[in-house]
């Protein structure tokens, strides 16, 4: 993948590994590795998929009302604005033939994050603080982590892991400096 970014972010990345093989311990691609995913982050990734589980058009994640339903009129694309009723919070729900395919949740503060679900799992996930990217930025295939990045203030830092769909480590890069990775290839939800 390496080779699809723009020369200025490839002379910011130390490469480490860069062909398939077996993946480190330290780097499993679970939630449950606590060298990549704090208590809280292991926390927050688990009740995702939960909390969107049993969410309609009209009915939210739990302790949100509906505020505002928008459809294309043929009713495969919706979205579905709730507001929760026990803090600032808010959560914009896009569905597709009744699906809740991303959810986008903010506080008044714009602390939150960006998610796409495929049923049980979740597909794509960036936080934010500020409504900036601030935190994770995941991808997922079912229940495993493939791409892992650290953003703080809208650049990648640190690491940078990516594994294939056997949990072979195929990219595990560094960044050198705070990068404006996240600006070129912000998440775009798969429609």
């Amino acid at each position: 993948m390496i080779y699809e970014l723009p020369a200025d972010i490839q002379s910011n990345i130390v490469l480490i590994v860069t062909n398939t093989q077996p993946c480190p311990y330290t780097y499993t691609n679970v939630i449950s590795n606590t060298n990549l995913f704090s208590a809280d982050e292991q926390e927050l990734l688990g009740s995702i998929p939960l909390k969107y589980k049993n969410v309609t058009i009209s009915i939210g994640p739990s302790g949100s009302v509906l505020t505002n339903l928008e459809s294309n009129g043929a009713g495969w694309m919706s979205v579905a604005y709730f507001q929760y009723t026990n803090s600032n919070a808010t959560d914009k729900i896009t569905f597709h033939s009744g699906k809740v395919i991303e959810a986008i949740f903010r506080t008044a503060l714009g602390e939150g994050y960006d998610v796409n679900v495929n049923g049980d799992s979740i597909e794509n996930f960036l936080q934010l603080k500020g409504n900036v990217p601030n935190g994770l930025y995941l991808n997922f295939k079912g229940n495993h982590c493939v791409s892992w990045m650290h953003i703080v203030n809208g650049l990648a830092v640190g690491k940078w892991f990516e594994w294939n769909d056997v949990g072979n480590l195929k990219l595990e890069a560094e960044f050198k400096k705070p990068s404006n990775f996240i600006e070129q290839f912000r998440f775009n939800p798969p429609r």
